[in-house]
């Protein structure tokens, strides 16, 4: 009982954090649509989608494994190679998209010179931000890690709102406003733990990291490419739809996706952040972890249910009374992607039970099925000019496959 009450006292300090965040995010979104241009939102979208694919190369996911150990000199040294591997990607990323990659895509998805240069300091602060907060959470500091996303949300907010002064409003200012609320983010997990870094990164024995790269190898040969699919199938109407229609549909996407997926995003991402350091723990220790898995689920079904009811209520209102009626396709968008919301919120913190377990091969196997699924969608609908057709499908598609990733987590949970 008194382990469940420091689970929710836990979820909610991330949760204040999360909520802090998205208040900023939604109290400037007015002021953002107003400024910038539904075509800019899709050139940015376009770029954050190959940051985000290529920021979850960067650590070889080894940041997943960092709750693991039960010894801390383990933990660091998966933070090292964190590190180390996030360094050496991206500036691999900055020379091959810089002198490759950017000249053979399709002009309605390619870069311009500007986003080319800043994609690798997109890509380092987002791997090295995931490795910092996987850090951090192994001792528990929930209130810092709070506070880091409260900082990321107010720089973004700030340095988007800034940018229009100095230049126009264009995908830059997005842009820019994206890797310094990064950087600050992990500057609010660094610095009260800087001695401490200073320590792991100068104590580091190659022999020994070697050996726990060894040791979690199934991260990067399973849980990367499941993950790498994961966030492609993620990115791929960001992409498709600048392909199939126009940066404005694309743009319309951003748009919801910042108002809708990003708010629910934080507060899964605080639920999740608690749930795996307890779940590991109680697994580590009895190979199940059934009880949490199904209090959990209790709580997410209740938040999951609120959600959809609140986004079919007031979508209308919040993207075309206070966004402007330019964003009215977003609101339908909103609409359309309520059964992905209502799945998502429920199975994305619990399937984390496949990690802790070490089961990534299911995993990767749901992955490759999702991702087949989704580009089904898109090659049947998308050449029909219907983008509305797209989007419902693709929210069908991924309710249903949330439904068997939760069952299959269950199952795992349960010790079976």
């Amino acid at each position: 009982m008194l382990e469940l009450q420091a689970v929710k006292k836990n979820i909610f300090v991330l949760l204040g954090g999360a909520v802090g965040a998205q208040l900023l995010v939604v109290v400037s979104s007015p002021f953002m649509a107003r400024i910038y241009l539904p075509a800019e939102f899709g050139a940015f979208a376009v770029f954050q989608s190959y940051a985000i694919v290529l920021g979850t190369l960067a650590t070889l996911r080894y940041q997943f494994a960092i709750l693991i150990p039960e010894e801390n000199i383990e933990g660091d040294s998966l933070l090292r190679i964190c590190l180390a591997s996030t360094v050496v990607i991206s500036l691999g990323v900055g020379i091959f998209f810089c002198t490759a990659l950017a000249h053979f895509l399709p002009a309605g998805v390619a870069l311009s010179n500007e986003l080319v240069i800043a994609l690798p300091f997109g890509v380092f602060s987002i791997g090295a931000g995931n490795a910092l907060y996987a850090w951090v959470n192994r001792s528990r500091n929930f209130r810092l890690m709070s506070g880091s996303k409260l900082a990321q949300a107010l720089v973004f907010v700030a340095v988007a709102s800034i940018f229009p002064l100095f230049a126009p409003p264009t995908a830059l200012g997005l842009v820019l406003a994206l890797i310094c609320g990064q950087v600050a983010a992990s500057l609010v997990l660094l610095l009260p733990n800087r001695r401490m870094l200073i320590e792991v990164v100068v104590n580091s024995v190659h022999s020994s990291d070697l050996q726990t790269a060894r040791r979690y190898c199934r991260f990067p040969l399973l849980s990367l490419p499941a993950d790498l699919i994961n966030n492609a199938t993620n990115q791929v109407p960001s992409v498709l739809l600048t392909l199939y229609f126009n940066p404005a549909t694309a743009g319309y996407w951003e748009l919801t996706n910042r108002v809708v997926m990003g708010p629910i995003g934080l507060i899964l991402t605080s639920i999740l952040e608690v749930f795996r350091v307890e779940a590991a723990r109680e697994y580590g220790k009895t190979k199940q972890c059934k009880t949490l898995f199904v209090k959990t689920f209790k709580l997410l079904l209740v938040l999951a249910l609120l959600a959809g009811g609140l986004l079919y209520i007031l979508a209308p209102f919040v993207f075309t009374s206070m966004l402007g009626p330019q964003w009215a396709e977003s609101s339908v968008m909103a609409r359309l992607l309520i059964p992905l919301v209502v799945m998502r919120i429920i199975a994305s913190p619990l399937s984390y039970v496949i990690y802790i377990a070490e089961r990534q091969a299911l995993d990767l196997l749901w992955q490759v099925a999702l991702l087949v699924a989704v580009a089904a969608v898109f090659v049947t609908f998308a050449p029909g000019g219907n983008w509305k057709m797209v989007i419902l499908f693709y929210g069908l598609v991924y309710a249903l496959a949330y439904i068997v990733y939760l069952r299959v987590s269950f199952n795992i949970a349960a010790g079976r």
